[in-house]
C-alpha cells in the first residue's frame, strides 16, 4: 500500500468518524467547532510527519561474493526527493579496470558482464525481500 494510499484512508476515516460524531445527539456549536480543531491537529500532525520523513537519509553496502570471493561491492546513500520517492546515490567510484591483452579481455569482459548481470539479479531479489519503510 503505497503512502499516498495510506493518507488517504487515514483522512476518509477520521473524516467520517468526524460525521459520525457530528450526526449522533445534539449539534452543538462548541462540538462541531471541536472536532474541526481535532481534524486541524491530526492534519498538521500529518503534514509534521511527512516533513520529517523527507528529511530522512540512510546508506546501505551492498557487498557480493561467491564462493568466498568478493565480486561486487558498492555503497549507497538514499534519501526522499522532492516528489516524495525514494532517490538513491552511489558512493564513490567503481575501482579501475586493469590493463590486459585483446582475447583475454575479451574473455575478462565477457564473463564480467555475466557476473555482473548475476549479481544485479541477486541484489535487486534480496531487494524485493527487505521491506521497505518509505
Amino acid at each position: 500500500m503505497t503512502r499516498s494510499f495510506r493518507l488517504f484512508l487515514m483522512i476518509s476515516g477520521l473524516s467520517l468518524a468526524c460525521g459520525i460524531a457530528l450526526g449522533q445527539g445534539d449539534s452543538s456549536p462548541d462540538k462541531k467547532e471541536l472536532v474541526q480543531q481535532k481534524v486541524a491537529a491530526v492534519k498538521q500532525s500529518i503534514a509534521e510527519n511527512q516533513a520529517s520523513l523527507r528529511q530522512y537519509t540512510w546508506t546501505t553496502h551492498t557487498e557480493i561474493s561467491v564462493k568466498g570471493e568478493v565480486k561486487n561491492q558498492k555503497d549507497e546513500s538514499y534519501k526522499c526527493g522532492p516528489d516524495g520517492k525514494v532517490v538513491k546515490t552511489l558512493i564513490g567510484e567503481p575501482p579501475p579496470e586493469k590493463q590486459t591483452g585483446r582475447s583475454k579481455k575479451r574473455v575478462v569482459e565477457k564473463k564480467a558482464g555475466e557476473m555482473k548481470e548475476y549479481t544485479e539479479r541477486a541484489g535487486a531479489l534480496i531487494q524485493n525481500h527487505v521491506p521497505s519503510s518509505l
